[in-house]
């Protein structure tokens, strides 16, 4: 059995590379023909002005996006004179006492 599908593959084998071989052929006509190669020539060729002009739109707007990063910073409001100072707990023994200042 296995003899007889390699026979019949082998013996398909040149009309099946023919059909790939035309099927690629029409692919790559219809791709030369949607996709015509570039000319060099027409294309618009960028002056030094506009080199210019276009690096300085850059900078300006990548200056603007680093302006607004830095705008959508926001820190937290912290009144430090408001807030109370930590429980006293018993100091550690052998530790110095600290001593707190006297309220104003």
């Amino acid at each position: 059995m296995t003899h007889f599908v390699h026979e019949f593959y082998m013996s398909n084998l040149p009309a099946m590379r023919d059909a790939y071989e035309q099927a690629m052929n029409e692919y790559m006509e219809s791709q030369r023909l949607l996709n015509p190669p570039i000319d060099e020539t027409q294309m618009d060729v960028e002056t030094e002005h506009e080199k210019k002009h276009r690096e300085a739109m850059e900078r300006k707007k990548k200056q603007e996006m680093d302006d607004k990063k830095e705008a959508d910073i926001h820190f937290e409001d912290m009144d430090h004179e408001m807030q109370e100072p930590a429980a006293t707990a018993a100091p550690a023994p052998g530790a110095p006492a600290v001593e707190e200042p006297p309220p104003k």
